[in-house]
């Protein structure tokens, strides 16, 4: 499990959490640029999407070279790793969430904003393993400060 450590994430309760989970947690300490100065993101998913099979994720936003390459490498064992950049991150490109239909389809759930901000190459590298969906957010976006991912709640259930 990855955590960008902010006001929000707490290293205690990540101990709690991996206690009782049984996952390693990697800590790390995402940051963004807010009127000229540098601040911590107050979510891991503002900078990172972990897909089944590829990880989404801003690394220049992790300022310490060790935990940005603790993570990297980290990430490279389970999944191919695309990186977005900070300017991508400001227009939601972190904030993505793969979803599967009951036909087992994978789909990637982002903004308009978010798939307009990508380079044809990280689309193209996105759609070998996903479909994309994206549609308009600007009202949340603009004025509620989330997207996509924020707006669906993930239900890991089994089917009875």
């Amino acid at each position: 499990a990855y955590a960008a450590l902010s006001d929000r994430t707490h290293s205690e309760a990540l101990d709690l959490w991996s206690k009782k989970s049984g996952y390693e947690v990697i800590r790390f300490h995402a940051f963004h640029d807010v009127n000229s100065a540098r601040m911590p993101v107050y979510h891991t998913n503002v900078v990172m999407s972990i897909c089944s099979e590829i990880a989404i994720i801003c690394l220049e936003s992790i300022d310490d070279l060790g935990e940005r390459n603790k993570v990297k490498s980290s990430l490279e064992q389970f999944r191919e790793v695309l990186e977005i950049s900070q300017e991508q991150v400001n227009e939601f490109a972190g904030n993505m969430l793969e979803v599967k239909n009951s036909k087992g389809e994978k789909f990637l759930v982002m903004s308009e904003r978010a798939y307009r901000s990508l380079s044809m190459e990280q689309l193209d590298i996105l759609r070998k393993k996903l479909q994309i969906l994206h549609s308009p957010l600007e009202t949340i976006e603009n004025l509620g400060g989330g997207s996509a991912r924020c707006m669906i709640a993930e239900v890991f259930l089994t089917s009875k």
